[in-house]
């Protein structure tokens, strides 16, 4: 090849290594841009805007649940079912020394924990004022649009009522020597759970909805049954001090996980996952989240070295809010994203894929994460 024809080959030359030189650069780029890494790195750097608040909205409250993609506000003087876009689609004026709230796709249930007030909202945003005539312990919105409260009750040790949707009574148990119940959920195969506890210690009670007969009895010796709910799948995780148990809708247990002898600190029950927060000691605020399929097997352990203020699962992901920053994760924690302005928030709900609710006693900000 002569020097000429090398000339004029070389702008082709340079063209072809440039187009090279760039589409190795464009993989190199969606690879590592990609990644939870190189995202969470350009957020710390500054380079990456934050996370942007779509809606932001004010109201008084003090317990909150989602109801579907509704949030549902229970506060000292009432209850609130509010939309995406911050406009009260219900509201009831009462008072509550102790609100608490409860929620599902199908309805919401605000009740005054020790006193008799109580209100239940549905999915079309209809609002029933139903006082109890005694007083409230517990209350459950379940799958399925069923309700179950836990009351006193004159020479028993406690009531049981399961209720439909519209507030029409389903079920009723008055419990005797069974032992006082705690709290009382509908499983998602309409199976009536209730956690009773006793001299002996702790039992989950089974019935079906049409006969006071026990089906079941689910009994963990003299542990004290902590909470007890459903995961996405239908498993039943039941928590204790010192264990984690999972069982079918039947009680048949079928895994335990033994917390190490760490602190339970936090957990959530409701996902795909059963969710737990472990302290090293009562003292601090060192330890690990972990996150356990329903076969029990461990899916993911992040270490933890400041205080959590507040958990929430849904789906895969795991919701973490921290003094200065509100992390989404995956539920194997490979992957998370932040967001940095938390100030004077004390809770925080997933409201959809990657939607995360910020909340306060004065409102409430509704932020979406982009990867």
């Amino acid at each position: 090849m002569t020097s000429e024809t090398k000339k004029a080959n070389l702008p082709l030359r340079i063209a072809v290594l440039v187009t090279l030189a760039f589409s190795v650069l464009a993989i190199v780029v969606h690879s590592v841009y990609g990644s939870g890494f190189f995202s969470r790195l350009l957020e710390l750097t500054g380079l990456k805007e934050e996370e942007r608040v779509v809606t932001s909205y004010l109201f008084t409250g003090e317990s909150f649940a989602m109801a579907g993609d509704r949030l549902a506000v229970a506060s000292s003087v009432g209850a609130q079912l509010i939309d995406e876009e911050g406009n009260a689609l219900a509201a009831e004026s009462f008072a509550m020394d102790e609100p608490a709230v409860s929620a599902s796709e199908e309805l919401a249930v605000f009740y005054d924990v020790g006193g008799t007030a109580m209100c239940v909202i549905s999915r079309e945003a209809e609002s029933i004022l139903c006082p109890a005539e005694y007083p409230i312990r517990f209350a459950d919105a379940s799958k399925g649009g069923y309700l179950t409260v836990v009351s006193d009750y004159p020479e028993y040790r406690g009531r049981v009522r399961v209720y439909n949707s519209a507030f029409s009574p389903l079920f009723t148990l008055d419990c005797g020597i069974s032992g006082y119940p705690i709290s009382a959920r509908v499983s998602p195969d309409a199976h009536l759970v209730v956690n009773c506890v006793s001299s002996a210690g702790s039992t989950l009670r089974f019935y079906s909805l049409n006969s006071e007969k026990e089906l079941c009895c689910m009994e963990l010796g003299e542990q004290l049954i902590l909470d007890f709910d459903f995961l996405q799948d239908g498993t039943l995780a039941v928590l204790t001090e010192d264990e984690l148990f999972l069982a079918d809708s039947s009680g048949k247990l079928l895994s335990t996980v033994e917390l190490d002898s760490m602190v339970l600190a936090d957990y959530c029950l409701t996902g795909r996952c059963a969710l737990l927060l472990l302290h090293r000691d009562h003292t601090g605020s060192e330890g690990v989240l972990r996150s356990y399929s329903s076969k029990g097997e461990l899916v993911g352990e992040l270490t933890v070295t400041q205080d959590v203020y507040s958990l929430s699962v849904l789906g895969r992901q795991i919701l973490v809010l921290y003094p200065n920053e509100l992390t989404l994760y995956h539920e194997d924690f490979s992957n998370d994203i932040s967001y940095q302005r938390v100030a004077n928030s004390t809770r925080c709900l997933l409201a959809g894929e990657s939607e995360a609710l910020l909340l306060g006693k004065s409102g409430a900000e509704l932020i979406r994460f982009r990867y």
